[in-house]
């Protein structure tokens, strides 16, 4: 009904697998954001560990670490750089991981970075991209600065609970297992639902 319409504004054309009633209990559980707010994001910038990934780490003999990654994310990375947004992978730690899979997936990479927020800020203001037109998307307690600090700010479903009173937007896919692909599709969606309903 009119709640729905109000809350999150998904317009039904735009996902047409769904009963309206089914739509809206998808969008109130996993607190989408207005379409009218998702159509203004240019970035997306995530943290890696938890997002990412599953947020575990293989350590064989001689210490060399190892991650696993989705290919739907992977997936869904593709799509976003496709329709123009600007993305950047942001993490604390440093590891060779990061720089292969942001060389694998063609994304900007900062890393070993004490201070993410100073980081992210200088990010935006070379992009010339505002905070609020900004989506960042963390899973533990040293992302809740840039959590605060975006516009949207948004986390996998199994974050750490540290984080779930800053976001605004919680995914129901984990890290790892398709949270990025998730976020993705609604942002892909949003913005040809409003292509649509300009030629109309």
């Amino acid at each position: 009904g009119g709640s729905f319409e109000r809350n999150c504004h998904i317009r039904r054309t735009c996902l047409p697998r769904h009963h309206t009633d089914e739509l809206a209990e998808i969008a109130n559980m996993a607190q989408i954001p207005k379409s009218t707010t998702l159509i203004q994001v240019k970035a997306v910038v995530t943290d890696f560990d938890g997002v990412h990934t599953d947020n575990m780490v293989y350590v064989d003999e001689n210490g060399n670490e190892s991650v696993r990654c989705n290919r739907s994310d992977g997936m869904g990375i593709a799509a976003l750089k496709e329709a123009g947004f600007k993305l950047l992978i942001l993490s604390k730690e440093r590891n060779p991981v990061v720089s292969r899979r942001g060389e694998k997936l063609n994304v900007e990479v900062i890393q070993g970075c004490d201070d993410k927020l100073e980081a992210l800020k200088k990010w935006l203001t070379a992009q010339n991209i505002s905070p609020e037109h900004c989506i960042y998307v963390g899973n533990d307690i040293n992302d809740i600065e840039c959590l605060r600090f975006a516009g949207i700010s948004v986390s996998p479903a199994d974050a750490h609970e540290s984080v779930s009173h800053v976001v605004t937007w919680k995914l129901s896919n984990k890290g790892g297992r398709g949270a990025i692909r998730e976020i993705s599709d609604v942002l892909i969606e949003v913005r040809n639902g409003e292509k649509n309903d300009s030629h109309t």
